[in-house]
């Protein structure tokens, strides 16, 4: 029996080309390079060693391809190469949208932050503008998550792959250019992403021009058997199911976990709240002093919620992370700039007379502060229409 040279060999002219061979190891090798980025805690991304994880990969990708084309006629079986890079990235891209679909669906990552509630457009990043407007509604949160989750399940068969790739590209293109134009730090991976479901798709490019343009006649696809022997075949059944167990199970268990690590983990303690500055002082000359108003220091309103929280002003928006000690009359504020890197910490303690009242004293930068707080108890709603205050 002659064996087919062309896997999918009436979708795509593409499929054994030269280029399509190269551009299929330079995806995977990008791919491949995520997840050799650095972390570097700060839940962001786009630094200079990820382009270069993901720039490194895709270059060995590259030579990977060209070699695998010179030397294809004697490599045993070479056509089977193609089809698995293609299979193994459609689990990839899966696996991946599949975790940032279902951390929407559960609306776990765009959460109701009350700071962010509570500020006026021309306070928040172009990126928090982003997620306070997806985070509004947890029903289209949800919406957004599902739009990712379908294309992902999709692309797990091999007969529904082609709407999955098509769904896929649109998502992933709308979430790489918000990620542009709202200055989303995680640009690199998106358009990674967008890379790898824009070749998925890339194979079937004969059978949608034909389809879309020229009005011809699409016979079903043709699949030849890459298996020679039975029990090969069904080892590949049982690799398939295996990693269709892992793309559907890890990320639900992973998504669970973290929503009940942080139920668990991070309760209201004494500072949770959204607070009002009414009274701020700064240490000069050994005495308390009133701050003017506009002291760059100076704030007037808090908000604490989990381990995040904002030091809030008309002139300053200062986001920190902070963590209590075993005693509850110290906290440890560690500063964070608009790309979430830590850039100083410092221990605040408080006291707490009452529920309602709260006693902040700490340094900002190179003042000594000292804050008396009141408890909010309005409600706080996004105000739209302050943009053009």
């Amino acid at each position: 029996m002659t064996k087919p040279y062309r896997y999918y060999e009436s979708l795509s002219p593409l499929d054994v080309s030269f280029w399509n061979n190269i551009l299929g190891f330079t995806v995977a090798g990008a791919a491949i390079g995520v997840f050799f980025q650095a972390n570097y805690n700060s839940g962001c991304g786009d630094f200079p060693q990820h382009y270069q994880a993901v720039g490194y990969g895709a270059m060995i990708g590259a030579a990977v391809g060209l070699l695998f084309n010179v030397l294809y006629g004697k490599i045993p079986n070479a056509y089977r190469v193609q089809p698995m890079l293609v299979f193994l990235l459609r689990m990839y891209l899966a696996w991946i949208i599949m975790s940032y679909g279902l951390a929407k669906v559960f609306a776990s990552q765009f959460p109701q932050l009350m700071a962010n509630m509570d500020a006026r457009l021309i306070e928040l990043s172009p990126m928090r503008v982003a997620w306070a407007f997806f985070g509004y509604s947890k029903g289209y949160q949800v919406f957004l998550g599902w739009g990712e989750v379908i294309p992902a399940f999709l692309l797990l068969f091999r007969r529904t792959t082609l709407l999955g790739a098509l769904l896929m590209v649109v998502v992933l293109l709308n979430v790489w250019l918000i990620n542009i134009f709202f200055d989303v730090c995680v640009k690199l991976n998106s358009f990674t992403y967008l890379s790898v479901a824009f070749y998925i798709l890339l194979q079937y490019s004969n059978r949608l021009w034909k389809f879309f343009f020229t009005n011809q006649e699409v016979p079903a696809p043709y699949y030849p058997d890459l298996a020679d022997k039975q029990s090969f075949r069904y080892l590949g059944y049982g690799i398939k199911a295996l990693l269709m167990f892992f793309i559907l199970y890890q990320p639900v268990v992973s998504i669970w976990d973290s929503l009940f690590t942080t139920e668990t983990t991070t309760p209201k303690n004494k500072l949770y709240g959204a607070w009002r500055v009414e009274k701020m002082e700064k240490w000069v000359n050994d005495k308390w002093i009133a701050m003017a108003e506009t002291d760059s220091s100076n704030f007037n309103r808090c908000f604490f919620e989990g381990y995040a929280g904002v030091l809030q002003s008309p002139l300053k928006r200062q986001r920190f992370i902070y963590f209590m000690d075993s005693t509850e009359t110290q906290a440890t504020l560690s500063f964070i700039d608009n790309q979430n890197t830590r850039y100083e910490s410092q221990v605040w303690t408080l006291e707490k007379p009452n529920a309602e009242k709260l006693l902040l004293t700490g340094r900002l930068g190179k003042d000594s502060l000292r804050s008396e707080c009141i408890l909010r108890k309005d409600k706080l709603i996004f105000n739209v229409n302050s943009m053009f205050i």
